[in-house]
């Protein structure tokens, strides 16, 4: 799912972001340290932003589904007669 593939990726960027702030020693180097950080945050912005997609989705299509049953027939189907 992208949402996990957006946080790993967010923290991976994230570490190499650290390594390069400790190892700057002018304020334009701490400048380009503190790109990757931005990166790392926006990576983990969208992929907190793609979970609640899912969870959105997941829930509307359980909703879709509730009133069925485990075993129900589709929404198109022709409606099981009473006993």
């Amino acid at each position: 799912m992208a949402c996990w593939g957006g946080r790993i990726a967010g923290t991976v960027v994230g570490r190499f972001a650290g390594v390069g702030v400790e190892s700057s020693r002018a304020p334009g180097d701490l400048a380009d340290g503190l790109t990757p950080y931005l990166v790392s945050d926006v990576l983990h912005i969208l992929a907190a932003a793609a979970a609640a997609y899912f969870a959105v989705r997941l829930t509307a299509t359980q909703r879709d589904k509730a009133p069925h049953g485990p075993y129900g027939k589709p929404a198109g189907s022709a409606p099981v007669p009473a006993l």
